[in-house]
């Protein structure tokens, strides 16, 4: 018995050690998790900005009015088909816009019936290559950002393609696991990270 428990005393402290030092670096840790999700670059020109789906907050599409405010590009064409109560998410967005003081005429609506951001790469993203775009810069959450790269390159490969990430007070600059909408946040987006991979290996 002694034997016995000599032999394992040594796997039970390395244990103990690695257990004890993720928790003693458990916000880096937790940070380097977050900005895996992040693929957000300062913005630079660009043909055109895509300002993607599923924004409630109305912040993607005030970012995007910032940035063609400040002549990042000339237009910003806005994803969102759902439909509430009648209007399209996008047309809502924009409205929500021009009563924040930008001109209606920064933004175009899309119409695609996308469910997805690979729906919007395969549309949209398509559509704007074939009007002759050749840099476009996606606005999205920053969470968001690393996923919708990866999936608008693998779509559409020849077109140069950035993101700016859009503040979100769940995500918190980054500290995500501080609020519990921020780790729901984190969860699901990487989740679907995963999914993305076997969905573009299926392709």
């Amino acid at each position: 018995m002694n034997l016995l428990r000599r032999k394992y005393i040594p796997a039970f402290l390395a244990l103990l050690i690695v257990i004890l030092s993720c928790y003693l670096l458990r916000a880096p840790i937790l940070w380097r998790m977050g900005a895996m999700l992040d693929g957000s670059v300062q913005p630079q020109k660009a043909d055109m900005i895509l300002v993607l789906g599923g924004d409630w907050s109305g912040s993607r599409i005030l970012k995007a009015g910032e940035l063609v405010r400040l002549g990042i590009a000339p237009k910003a064409f806005v994803s969102g088909a759902a439909l509430y109560f009648g209007r399209t998410e996008s047309q809502l967005a924009i409205d929500f816009a021009v009563s924040n003081g930008y001109p209606r005429d920064y933004f175009v609506p899309f119409q695609a019936p996308n469910l997805s951001t690979d729906d919007e790469a395969r549309t949209e993203g398509v559509i704007l290559h074939s009007m002759g775009v050749r840099k476009l810069l996606l606005v999205t959450h920053a969470w968001h950002t690393a996923r919708a790269l990866k999936i608008f390159r693998h779509r559409i490969p020849e077109m140069d393609i950035q993101a700016a990430g859009v503040w979100d007070k769940y995500w918190n600059h980054g500290y995500w696991w501080l609020t519990r909408e921020g780790r729901k946040t984190w969860f699901f987006e990487a989740t679907k990270n995963v999914a993305n991979v076997f969905e573009h290996t299926l392709d």
